[in-house]
């Protein structure tokens, strides 16, 4: 999941904060702040729009740690604190596709996309651009999935062996192997491993690798 940025309307000032990247841009909790009754801008008085790109990923892989299936559900989220409701645009990838057009294949190969009400399409197929009067407060600007092949950020390997002095036990292991780009990191990950339904006691232990595992 990408982190929140937030982007100034050109009549208002940059946003500060110190995880800034640069002048116009501000940490992820900012979107939290209320959005103002009436006006639209929140109650330090900034004229700014937050945008966030969030994208669930399914993959599910063999026993081998093969990828047998992967798809991506993503959508780009906005949250509006600009003052009577101003004229954006916002330009995407030139290389994307929509699987249904019959422009080919792209960099970028969409199956599905859905916009908002307040998106205006009419650039949307010569130069990939969508125009829009965001909507005071929050609301999901596009939808869209994606089934063509990608790298997985985690690789899942699983394996299991059944305990020779009873045949009622067994060890599970499950392997995680970070595959994300040294300049970034993967957060708050999370490890779900479904028992079957008469199982009576589980004892869990975490191994921490020396490498990427």
């Amino acid at each position: 999941v990408a982190s929140a940025s937030a982007f100034t309307a050109p009549a208002a000032p940059a946003a500060k904060s110190s995880a800034s990247k640069s002048g116009k841009t501000a940490s992820a909790a900012s979107v939290q702040k209320p959005v103002a009754a009436g006006g639209g801008r929140d109650a330090s008085g900034k004229n700014e729009i937050f945008v966030d790109i969030l994208e669930r990923l399914n993959v599910l892989f063999s026993a081998n740690g093969y990828v047998l299936n992967s798809s991506i559900d993503g959508c780009i989220q906005m949250k509006s604190y600009l003052s009577h409701n101003p004229h954006l645009r916002l330009a995407l990838n030139e290389d994307l596709v929509v699987s249904s057009s019959p422009e080919g294949r792209g960099s970028v190969t969409l199956d599905d996309l859905n916009f908002h009400d307040c998106a205006d399409l009419s650039e949307f197929d010569a130069s990939r651009t969508l125009t829009f009067h965001p909507p005071t407060g929050e609301f999901v600007l596009l939808n869209y999935r994606i089934s063509s092949p990608f790298r997985p950020p985690l690789k899942l390997s699983p394996s299991f062996s059944p305990d020779p002095a009873d045949p009622r036990k067994f060890t599970f292991t499950v392997t995680v192997r970070n595959d994300v780009p040294a300049e970034n990191y993967a957060a708050n990950v999370s490890v779900t491993v479904p028992m079957p339904r008469g199982t009576l006691a589980v004892v869990g232990e975490a191994g921490v690798g020396g490498g990427p595992e």
